[in-house]
């Protein structure tokens, strides 16, 4: 495959990014591990390196966030309560307390200070959900806390600005009638309480978020009412002190919905996802994309080295980030796992 000098300057620049170090950000209980594949040597090739495969087995829609040195990832289609803590020290995947709610998958997940949280989502037999719930790493058990004050919803956004978290859009349905949507909402742990906030321009489902300079941006996923939303290359940021929303530039690439993204150095980086469902099979993609807000504008990095996927989970732990899961082009659900290079090994291709 013929590499252009873009490339492999795309190369070069995540490389750079990674040498400044980390920036950002989900009865049975037991300690059952999973550690294949082993870590492979730090000067491999690819931008992105395989490591051990989710503990469980492969889900799209699931949720994960971080607390400290640790990540959690849990629930997902099928619909379920499974739910795992990954150690990037020991590369290895431990069993954990079942989320406490109902199974589901297309939650929202997000962490505050020493709690994680999940909420919302879709069920068995098209059941969805508002509910919220508060995991304690410490002692290894979930609490029920106050349910968002609106419509049940699935595969909305969220992600947190201080000690508070932000639910953006989203899809509630009242059985086969299903609507888009553009609320934002507040959650306040310390109160435990929720404000809503100004809505989206548009109205967004399976859309990605990261955080950067104390603004939330939320970006591709479908846009705009039921019935004429179709996959997007928006790029929206939110400021919490005026309560208002900013169309930035927008993604110089396919308009895609079910992406990941996050952030690292004070960057966003989004890709994945899918372009288009077909009737047995769907276009995915693995392309990746930087973004730099103090220029409004997108660097092509190189491409997620793993299965093209959508519906996969992003998280940062130190200086990597790392995707895993999600479904491939036939949808077939994934357990792998990946990471960014060391700085030392990211090298162009």
């Amino acid at each position: 495959m013929n590499r252009s000098c873009a490339a492999l300057r795309a190369a070069s620049l995540l490389a750079a990014a990674l040498a400044l170090g980390p920036a950002l950000i989900p009865a049975a209980c037991g300690g059952t591990a999973s550690t294949d594949p082993t870590v492979p040597d730090d000067t491999t090739t690819p931008p992105w390196q395989q490591v051990a495969a989710f503990g469980g087995p492969g889900l799209s829609f699931s949720a994960a966030f971080t607390i400290g040195n640790r990540a959690y990832a849990g629930t997902g289609y099928d619909p379920t309560t499974a739910f795992w803590q990954y150690d990037p020290d020991g590369n290895t995947w431990t069993r954990k307390a079942e989320f406490g709610g109902a199974p589901r998958g297309a939650a929202i997940a997000f962490s505050i200070g020493e709690r994680g949280y999940i909420g919302t989502g879709y069920g068995a037999g098209g059941n969805r959900f508002s509910d919220l719930w508060e995991y304690d790493p410490a002692t290894d058990r979930w609490a029920q806390k106050a349910s968002l004050p609106a419509a049940v919803r699935d595969h909305a956004a969220a992600f947190v600005i201080g000690q508070r978290a932000y639910v953006v859009g989203g899809m509630t349905c009242d059985g086969e009638d299903c609507s888009s949507l553009r609320e934002v909402w507040e959650y306040e742990p310390l109160a435990d309480s929720w404000t809503r906030k100004a809505d989206l321009p548009v109205e967004m489902t399976t859309a990605s978020c990261f955080v950067l300079n104390g603004l939330g941006y939320v970006g591709t996923g479908y846009a705009g009412p039921s019935g004429s939303s179709a996959p997007s290359t928006y790029l929206w940021a939110y400021d919490p002190l005026s309560d208002t929303w900013m169309a930035r530039a927008l993604l110089p690439a396919a308009a895609r919905y079910r992406a990941v993204a996050f952030a690292m150095n004070g960057k966003g980086y989004l890709g994945t996802g899918i372009a288009s469902v077909g009737a047995t099979s769907d276009v995915v993609l693995n392309d990746m994309w930087e973004y730099d807000p103090s220029t409004n504008a997108w660097t092509q990095m190189p491409d997620f080295s793993g299965p093209e996927r959508g519906a996969a989970v992003s998280f940062v732990l130190g200086a990597r980030a790392y995707i895993g899961m999600g479904g491939g082009p036939l949808r077939q659900p994934l357990r792998d796992f990946w990471r960014t290079a060391s700085p030392t090994g990211a090298r162009t291709r």
